[in-house]
């Protein structure tokens, strides 16, 4: 049988009987950050997007929602279609939450210590993302100039 090039890809298309698709288990990798930046007393979401990121978590939390979570292959689908409809509202927040912990990382490491063994906050990261913004615009200005002051025909050492 020639496989018909104009049908649909379904859901449960090449998946064993149990196995999450692919589709919704992309989703729901999503959700983790959401739930790490609510639980991190460090990080501080902004007022227009926590009731949201609050909103996510309880659902996606919640077992006995919409399609019951032990529905199998399917019970996390309407999970995964609340994280996909929030996910242009909340992303900004996430990714400036994955970056915080970068930059947390980074601070702990040259501190020699535990990310969690000091304290680093929102605003903390946002002056250390203006210095680092600083730094990549001074290298910017370093590699398109130069220290010569004319171009030089040959180079002699006396």
């Amino acid at each position: 049988m020639r496989p018909d090039r104009h049908r649909r890809p379904h859901l449960d298309e090449g998946q064993p009987d149990e196995a999450t698709p692919a589709c919704i288990a992309q989703r729901l990798h999503q959700a983790d950050p959401v739930s790490r930046l609510l639980n991190d007393g460090s990080w501080t979401p902004t007022r227009e997007v926590a009731p949201m990121l609050q909103a996510v978590q309880s659902y996606v939390q919640d077992a006995n929602d919409l399609i019951p979570d032990w529905v199998p292959r399917f019970g996390r689908l309407d999970d995964a279609i609340v994280i996909d409809t929030a996910w242009p509202r909340i992303s900004g927040e996430v990714l400036d939450y994955l970056d915080f912990c970068r930059l947390r990382d980074i601070e702990a490491q040259l501190r020699g210590v535990e990310p969690t063994a000091f304290g680093f906050t929102r605003s903390e990261w946002e002056v250390s993302r203006r210095a680092e913004v600083e730094l990549r615009l001074q290298h910017r200005r370093v590699r398109d100039s130069s220290y010569v002051p004319q171009p030089v025909s040959h180079f002699r050492v006396h």
